[in-house]
């Protein structure tokens, strides 16, 4: 068990909520990237390429032809923007499009700026025009004239999805009538071998990072000469680096481990149908559950009750610091390794090619991550394990009381400090839009903090580390991840986001020293 002195120790270096602090000596023209007069001369089509009544009309001219009549944008709504040094900028837009019949259509669309136009017409040309062809007859495209344009004035390259250069695969893996034959091989394991396919849906659930994407398979059909229909819901997670590959030996693993006579937890862990690789594509089945820890935080921290959950959220807690345990107890030795000097000279790398366009968040940046060197030269390094990679609360799912993990993409073998910080960075970042007062507030998420810590500590049985070798460890880890959501927030054109990180970040370097 844990001593009250040893809760008093984390207590006291505990994540604190700073929702008053300022980014110090940090003005917003500082760290908004869209004010920055180097990136507008980087690309010069940038500012009207995030003005949604602009790009309404430019897609009109686009992608669609003045022969078409009555096929009209009528919204377009701005998704998600990214800024990359290399290509430079994508972003994503939500048409609704009228047809000459009167009906709405939501569409996808991607546009990449360039800093010139021949670098734009060279992309177009060499990487997005040989795709146009498997769109043949395809409906996500019907009412395009034009799947693929330019808006020169923008040095600008448009396309609709499902069409993606970063990840061509994209293109078969929505194709209802291919996946629905591969979709009839890979369940005739789970569901006879004369169950047959009649239809496949296809949604998107997820594609906000470049070669990643979750999509939804509904799937209807039935087995053999039976007359009930049944209906199957089936994950695809493409992944263009080929990392897809091991989804299946990871759930294999977990699986194994988690049903084991000795094992001391059972969690749900999504099995693998089967992995595609001409598709860099795994299929996956949907375990039960929701994700309802951020319901439920959401709640506390607007001094709500929550009745949407047959546990407490101290109780989930609890289940998420057990499933924690298990997969660093678990001595899966899949997943490349990843240590923390690794990610210190990944953040510096990343941090440089900042610098130019908003040079004094950089160097600002800088300074911390130096801070975060030293600080960590004083701790021992603990032995590294399987971690999960991305462990937050969204990942966890509830269903009744049992539950369940889910997204191993980022699976590695790491300090049991990644996945704790991580899963208490996000408690933090929560409690930013708290209704409560600033000492409630940080009450609150010092208690489930120190839950998650202790939860973990007992259920590991003490196997990663005493509390007193994890706790500097965490707290590297975590300013470590507050630095990249700062510069995630930056690449994503999220001034407020990059000023609360910024204000957590500075509690959390003062906490370090």
């Amino acid at each position: 068990m844990i001593t009250q002195e040893q809760q008093r120790n984390y207590s006291s270096t505990a994540e604190p909520v700073a929702l008053s602090v300022a980014p110090a000596a940090l003005t917003e023209s500082q760290i908004d990237p869209q004010q920055s007069l180097a990136l507008q001369q980087a690309l010069p089509g940038l500012s009207s390429a995030l003005d949604e009544p602009h790009m309404q009309a430019a897609f009109q001219m686009a992608l669609f032809d003045p022969t078409q009549s009555g096929v009209v944008i009528t919204q377009c709504e701005l998704d998600q923007a990214t800024y990359l040094p290399d290509p430079g900028c994508i972003i994503r837009y939500m048409l609704t499009i009228r047809d000459d019949q009167g009906g709405e259509h939501q569409a996808l669309v991607s546009g990449r700026l360039f800093p010139d136009q021949p670098a734009c017409a060279a992309y177009v040309h060499d990487h997005l025009l040989p795709l146009v062809a498997r769109l043949s007859g395809r409906e996500e495209i019907a009412l395009f004239a034009r799947p693929v344009g330019v808006i020169a004035a923008l040095h600008m390259a448009v396309h609709a999805f499902p069409l993606d250069a970063d990840l061509p695969e994209l293109i078969g893996a929505t194709d209802r009538q291919a996946v629905a034959a591969l979709l009839s091989d890979a369940l005739q394991g789970e569901l006879g071998p004369n169950f047959a396919v009649a239809d496949c849906r296809v949604e998107l659930v997820d594609y906000g990072r470049q070669q990643r994407a979750t999509l939804r398979y509904y799937v209807a059909g039935k087995a053999g000469d039976s007359a009930a229909a049944q209906q199957v819901l089936v994950y695809g997670k493409l992944t263009g680096d080929g990392s897809g590959a091991l989804a299946g030996q990871v759930s294999d693993a977990l699986l194994e481990r988690v049903n084991a006579p000795n094992s001391t937890y059972h969690f749900n862990v999504p099995r693998v149908l089967a992995w595609l690789p001409e598709l860099q594509l795994s299929l996956l089945e949907a375990i039960p559950g929701q994700g309802l820890i951020a319901d439920a935080l959401k709640a506390l921290l607007r001094d709500k009750p929550f009745a949407g959950a047959a546990l407490s959220i101290e109780e989930m807690i609890d289940a998420c610091a057990a499933i924690a345990a298990t997969l660093h107890t678990s001595g899966i030795q899949l997943g490349r390794p990843r240590s923390f000097d690794e990610q210190l000279a990944s953040l510096r790398r990343e941090l440089t090619q900042l610098e130019p366009i908003s040079p004094d968040l950089g160097v600002h940046l800088i300074g911390y991550l130096d801070q975060i060197a030293a600080a960590a030269m004083r701790s021992a390094p603990l032995q590294p394990c399987f971690n999960h990679g991305d462990f937050t609360y969204g990942q966890m799912l509830f269903d009744g009381a049992q539950s369940g993990l889910v997204d191993f993409d980022s699976i590695c073998q790491a300090e049991p400090a990644l996945d704790l910080a991580q899963f208490l960075t996000y408690l933090q970042v929560a409690s930013l839009k708290s209704k409560l007062s600033p000492a409630a507030t940080r009450a609150l998420v010092d208690r489930l903090s120190t839950r998650f810590l202790h939860s973990y500590v007992d259920a590991a049985r003490h196997a990663t580390g005493e509390l007193e070798q994890l706790l500097p460890r965490v707290a590297v880890y975590k300013a470590l991840s507050l630095v990249r959501r700062t510069l995630r927030s930056w690449q994503k054109f999220k001034p407020s986001r990059i000023e609360s990180a910024l204000a957590l970040l500075a509690e959390e370097i003062a906490g370090l020293a």
